[in-house]
């Protein structure tokens, strides 16, 4: 073996044993292992001062979100419970304005009115489907609020739509609702008037101008309970209940071929059929109570009518039925200026009527009406206090001859009913 490659070999220097050299090895090997520790011990304490750092940061920052959290949970509170305040001040104020809307009252004394009012007190605790005939003005969406009120739907929504008034084109998206996208502009969901009732009732006013697409529709939400919106594939509960009206026949409307016959015998399951004002004259005075004591009709201060006036009301032809008596009573009211209303203040078609049934005291005994040019004014006056007369002592008759009540049927106040009875010089009989 060449020198070059023998193994080194360490020689302690003279002086120098062989264990001091090994403690010399071993001291340099602790030093470096401390030195190599004490480096470590310093990159993790800089690393646990990171951790701490961005520890205190996340801290920070979630603390920071709690208290954002709560702020918006208070002013979440704060919102609802001011929302629950609104609520309970819409509802008051509704109340207030509007306190007969709990109570739906149909006015009237007559034996009609009475009947029809027990047939509506019949139907209503069951879920059968009503139609309602009558002409224009007898009170038809009257009727319907009464039944619904007496019903068990009284508390969910009472939904009335006019078919007439609604445009051919969006009758069925109107009734029915729509999907998202069904047609050109359905640019979200609608949510149609059958579904608006739900749980309550829906009343269709001129049900023969429902086209007879839909008519198809209708018997389906009447027969199975479910319907389809426009556009969409998915069948949706009718829990509503239905009351069609109308002012026309519908069998000549299923004669002439626009009303599918099955759906006329579906809704008329329990008909309604309504008695024009002229056939129920007993009722005109309840009515103008009813009416003037409205505080639409109180532009003047409190408003009665006059015996003659009230005597022409009564004999009046009424073809726009109870909403023409309205109309006419609020328009003489705006005439009256003394608290009476007056025969000249009710309309030139009524000047007739408050003599009609009277006669001429001529020689032909023709009826005043056609002899009216011929009748002095002081004649005209007579035939009405006789007709003034006979109508307040039917009244007390009819009450028995309690003026409070013959006072409520004549339509007058006490007052007046007193001051006319002596007037008269009206006496009770004495075999009464």
């Amino acid at each position: 073996m060449s020198e070059a490659h023998k193994p080194l070999k360490f020689v302690p220097s003279p002086g120098q044993s062989q264990d001091s050299v090994s403690d010399q090895g071993q001291s340099a090997s602790e030093s470096a292992l401390n030195e190599q520790m004490a480096q470590h011990l310093q990159l993790l304490n800089s690393q646990l001062v990171l951790y701490a750092r961005d520890f205190r940061r996340l801290v920070d920052d979630q603390q920071r979100k709690d208290d954002e959290l709560q702020a918006v949970k208070h002013q979440l509170d704060t919102a609802n419970q001011q929302l629950k305040d609104f609520e309970r001040h819409s509802q008051s104020m509704q109340q207030k304005r509007s306190p007969a809307k709990t109570t739906i009252d149909i006015i009237g004394q007559s034996k009609t009115l009475s009947h029809i009012l027990k047939l509506c007190q019949r139907v209503a605790p069951s879920q059968t489907t009503v139609m309602i005939t009558g002409e224009t003005g007898t009170g038809k969406e009257l009727t319907a609020r009464y039944i619904h009120q007496h019903s068990s739907r009284h508390d969910k929504p009472f939904i009335a739509v006019n078919c007439g008034a609604l445009p051919e084109s969006l009758m069925e998206s109107e009734l029915f609702g729509h999907a998202k996208g069904a047609f050109t502009g359905a640019d979200s969901d609608k949510t149609g008037l059958v579904e608006l009732a739900a749980g309550g009732t829906l009343m269709l006013d001129e049900i023969y101008e429902l086209p007879l697409t839909l008519q198809v529709k209708l018997l389906r939400v009447l027969e199975e309970r479910t319907y389809r919106k426009v556009g969409s594939g998915n069948e949706v509960d009718a829990d509503v209940r239905v009351i069609a009206a109308t002012n026309r026949e519908l069998k000549q409307e299923v004669a002439q071929g626009r009303f599918r016959a099955d759906l006329m015998y579906r809704l008329n399951v329990f008909p309604i059929e309504l008695p024009p004002l002229r056939l129920r004259s007993e009722d005109v005075p309840p009515l103008v109570e009813h009416f003037l004591s409205q505080r639409p009709m109180q532009y003047n201060g409190q408003v009665t009518v006059s015996m003659p006036a009230l005597l022409a009301l009564k004999q009046y032809d009424w073809p726009g039925n109870v909403r023409e008596l309205r109309n006419v009573l609020e328009r003489a009211a705006l005439l009256c200026d003394h608290g009476i209303i007056e025969v000249d203040m009710l309309g030139p078609e009524f000047a007739d009527h408050s003599c009609s049934n009277g006669t001429n005291p001529s020689a032909d005994g023709a009826p005043i009406a056609a002899a009216s040019s011929q009748t002095t004014t002081g004649g005209t006056k007579s035939i009405l206090a006789q007709q003034e007369r006979s109508m307040i002592e039917a009244a007390l008759e009819q009450a028995n001859w309690n003026k409070a009540a013959a006072a409520r049927l004549l339509g007058i106040s006490w007052d007046n009913l007193r001051y006319r009875i002596k007037k008269y010089k009206i006496t009770k009989p004495e075999d009464q």
